[in-house]
């Protein structure tokens, strides 16, 4: 599960099956893509096909992202196009193709972003499916602690429940 700003992959349960709903992609570049050699016009390398629009937001391990220009005015920055086009404004201690090629073999730039459409798999562990179904059919009670028993990462909770209203009626909504 990752997030980035107000968008977050997140869990769902359509049919009887859970999903995981994925609204930030990845991509993994090591040296081996085609690359653009940009280098002594603009300081920079390019790289076509990797998206077919730009994100609204990104984040990568290597460089920092710069939205809404193409313009390559700092060095550190990466960004994308209209056409999804990534552009990186590499370090001036970087001065060829073969040396960024070389770099990203040893320093693996990944790069998340905001995907547009999400996409959905099939969660099949049956561990976190039983996790899942505790959560969701767990009872109500006018006070309730929801703890993690593991390592992982903490779990967040979005949860909406109505309690009695005026008219003593009890309505349990469960989508």
């Amino acid at each position: 599960m990752r997030a980035i700003g107000e968008y977050k992959d997140t869990f769902i349960k359509v049919d009887g099956n859970w999903y995981e709903r994925h609204y930030i992609g990845q991509v993994v570049l090591n040296g081996t893509e085609n690359w653009i050699d940009s280098i002594s016009q603009y300081g920079g390398v390019t790289l076509t096909g990797l998206l077919s629009s730009s994100p609204n937001i990104a984040l990568s391990n290597i460089l920092k992202y710069q939205s809404g220009s193409t313009a390559w005015t700092e060095d550190g920055k990466f960004g994308f196009n209209s056409s999804g086009v990534l552009w990186c404004k590499i370090s001036n201690t970087i001065n060829s193709l073969n040396d960024w090629k070389a770099y990203l073999n040893s320093n693996n730039m990944i790069i998340y972003y905001h995907k547009y459409p999400h996409t959905d798999t099939e969660i099949t562990d049956t561990t976190l499916i039983s996790q899942l179904e505790a959560i969701y059919n767990a009872p109500l009670y006018e006070q309730t602690n929801i703890t993690q028993e593991n390592n992982d990462l903490p779990m967040v909770l979005d949860i909406t429940a109505c309690k009695d209203n005026i008219n003593g009626i009890k309505a349990w909504i469960r989508r």
